[in-house]
């Protein structure tokens, strides 16, 4: 987390005049339910930090400086997301680009309350109620992820990429469990649920693997990659 009212984190503390307001709340492991209840419980600055530090370059130095250290020389696929409403000035600092470049890490940027013509088409950009700080990041930000092979995404558009991937969920909680008398000495158990779903069968389109790791290179839709079966019947006296 960048700008910060506090610091600590791996950088600074190798050197204590390096990124300072940048915090780390959490080192880098699998998600599991404590940081679930960690991040449900964040609460943002109520007020952003005055200063030099804390920006959201120094932020992707630490991040990229964590992931370096934990992955090591091990084959892992290094992802960073960094999440900003722009608002925080920036200075432009081709080292830390080059540095995820040379670590092989996928950089994605989602822009709150800004870059909103990358969602929508229509949308012109001179009309749009950015700030400049807003603006100046923006640019930069583009530079930086176009560089890198990376994305950036308005907030608005990544919830919906988002919520195609999510997994609905039903309670499994019945209202009531009870037996139905049927007769004399048959019953049956049967249980009352307040909402159900239907579960769809899974799709049973084949996809090639090789194809699809072709398209996302060159942006090219999903459906060029699905595999079709075409069969010929000739006769067996005229082949041809």
């Amino acid at each position: 987390m960048f700008n910060a009212s506090d610091t600590g984190n791996y950088v600074n503390d190798m050197n204590s005049a390096l990124c300072k307001n940048v915090a780390t709340r959490r080192t880098l492991k699998k998600i599991d339910l404590e940081f679930v209840r960690e991040l449900a419980s964040f609460v943002p600055n109520s007020s952003p930090v005055k200063g030099t530090g804390g920006d959201m370059i120094e932020g992707l130095w630490v991040a990229t400086e964590m992931i370096k250290k934990h992955c090591g020389t091990k084959k892992y696929k290094k992802r960073i997301f960094l999440m900003t409403d722009g608002e925080r000035p920036s200075k432009d600092d081709r080292t830390v680009v080059e540095e995820i470049k040379k670590t092989d890490i996928r950089f994605n940027v989602i822009a709150i309350d800004f870059a909103q013509e990358l969602a929508d088409e229509d949308e012109d950009e001179s009309e749009s109620k950015e700030t400049n700080s807003q603006t100046k990041n923006k640019q930069l930000l583009t530079k930086m992820t176009q560089a890198v092979n990376g994305a950036m995404f308005p907030a608005t558009l990544a919830m919906e990429i988002y919520k195609q991937f999510k997994k609905r969920e039903v309670m499994a909680r019945s209202k009531f469990k009870g037996n139905l008398d049927v007769a004399r000495d048959l019953k049956l158990g049967v249980q009352i649920f307040a909402r159900t779903r239907e579960e769809p069968f899974p799709t049973l389109k084949k996809y090639s693997k090789v194809a699809l790791e072709g398209n996302e290179a060159s942006g090219s839709s999903l459906t060029s990659g699905v595999v079709r079966i075409d069969r010929q019947y000739t006769e067996v006296d005229d082949p041809d």
